[in-house]
């Protein structure tokens, strides 16, 4: 592969560490894996290589040949972390094309990875509702009463709307933009399955009363579309307020839509848990 790289010591991934400076006291190394993702999602690039031992994400230095693998790759990694600047990322100073190799067995969705940050990098399998899919051609998906944001390239527009309240099946790398948001890295559309079509009417939905739509029984659970009637007592910048015989309740609109105050409707939605434990009604239409 390359007359150097006898030299430098083949480690595991779990021996690399999570933001140790001097990587286990190692200042060139090299590790093998399989590339489970390589593009680029809302404005950034991601890279995650995984191995028998742990997962990771990688940056390349540049210029670098890096993205030049692609998912399913085996690959030998180079990194010369003591021959720079300290830093926090793992960097990439070298890749080596061996072959092809199977996606590892996916970590089932384990409750630890709603914690910031835990596990990030891993392959994983979710199984989950979605949701909806913004403009950004992204798909909300609620699973075990969390959402996660499920990124799937090549997968068209059209599939995108047709599947709001499926349930899926998806399998891809988990990382964590940010504290509160947990995004699936999914390689391509072949590791999406569906488990149950969505109805194509969205208002064939069962007519529920507001009073049966109890905080309890949305804790740590996901909820097919429910169809709501009832009197419009507020609305302004796409939310309503909906009152039937069984109470009131809060609702966002899937996009904004001039509702009059005082007007019987119904509307075909999600309960959902709002910030404040209260039932919210959620991407209505």
């Amino acid at each position: 592969i390359s007359p150097a790289a006898p030299w430098r010591p083949l480690v595991e991934i779990a021996r690399l560490g999570d933001g140790d400076r001097r990587w286990g006291g190692l200042d060139y190394f090299r590790f093998r894996g399989v590339v489970t993702f390589c593009g680029d999602v809302l404005g950034r690039r991601y890279w995650s290589i995984q191995d028998g031992s742990a997962a990771t994400l990688l940056s390349g230095r540049t210029p670098s040949n890096l993205f030049l693998a692609k998912p399913g790759s085996y690959v030998e990694v180079v990194s010369n972390p003591g021959w720079f600047e300290p830093t926090n990322t793992l960097l990439a100073d070298n890749l080596f094309q061996l072959g092809t190799s199977v996606f590892p067995d996916p970590v089932r969705h384990p409750g630890e990875l709603l914690l910031p940050k835990r596990g990030e990098g891993t392959w994983i399998e979710l199984e989950g509702i979605v949701r909806s899919n913004p403009s950004s051609g992204l798909l909300d998906v609620k699973s075990r009463g969390e959402i996660f944001t499920v990124a799937v390239p090549g997968l068209q527009i059209d599939l995108l709307r047709g599947l709001v309240d499926a349930d899926i099946r998806v399998r891809g790398v988990i990382v964590y933009p940010n504290e509160r948001e947990r995004l699936l890295l999914v390689p391509s559309p072949e590791f999406l399955e569906i488990t149950k079509e969505a109805a194509k009417d969205p208002f064939a939905c069962t007519l529920e009363s507001i009073r049966t739509l109890s905080a309890e029984a949305l804790i740590n659970r996901s909820q097919h579309r429910t169809r709501l009637r009832g009197v419009v007592t507020y609305a302004e910048h796409g939310t309503i307020y909906l009152q039937d015989d069984g109470g009131g309740i809060r609702v966002e609109l899937e996009s904004a839509s001039s509702v009059d105050v005082g007007a019987t409707i119904e509307i075909a939605g999600f309960p959902d848990l709002g910030d404040d434990e209260s039932v919210v009604f959620r991407h209505a239409l």
